[in-house]
């Protein structure tokens, strides 16, 4: 991409309330561009939402994204939060080594399943969605660790055991 971009104009076409997107268009570069520039220059993101009264900015901070994202936020719910998109965060993370979470879980936290404790619970009447809720994991993380471990499902599994999307 010969495309050369000024830091000024960015900041003056983002903090005038382009957004990312707009000013990639009048620059002829992508949105994600313009966000990987904006991290990489240190232009500092408009508040969304409450946040967005006056004319402050947000700057971000890695222990505050950190701590965020260890709590359990998503990185679209942290942009939201700090009024920059989720792929903004993914690149400021990424940039500052922090590490993503793995898939599955919603807290980022690998939790480690016990083969017996899972079967008991099981086999003592609990639900996968039971025992899903008790190990903060998605059901479908339990059924699939119960059919890996040749834990038997049961035959009258009920319908709540399959949560509606």
């Amino acid at each position: 991409m010969d495309t050369k971009i000024d830091k000024k104009q960015v900041a003056d076409l983002y903090h005038s309330g382009m957004n990312m997107r707009q000013i990639g268009e009048v620059l002829g570069v992508s949105q994600s561009a313009i966000c990987k520039f904006m991290i990489e220059y240190n232009i500092n993101g408009r508040p969304s939402g409450a946040k967005a009264s006056g004319d402050k900015r947000v700057k971000l901070d890695k222990e505050q994204v950190a701590s965020m994202y260890e709590s359990g936020m998503t990185q679209k719910k942290i942009g939201k939060a700090l009024g920059v998109s989720n792929a903004c965060i993914s690149k400021f993370m990424k940039k500052h080594d922090i590490k993503a979470r793995s898939p599955g879980h919603p807290s980022g936290c690998r939790v480690k399943l016990d083969k017996q404790e899972i079967a008991s619970l099981y086999e003592s009447g609990k639900s996968s969605l039971e025992i899903s809720k008790m190990f903060a994991v998605d059901p479908f993380t339990i059924r699939k660790f119960m059919r890996e471990n040749s834990i038997k499902l049961r035959k009258d599994r009920k319908k709540k055991d399959y949560p509606e999307n």
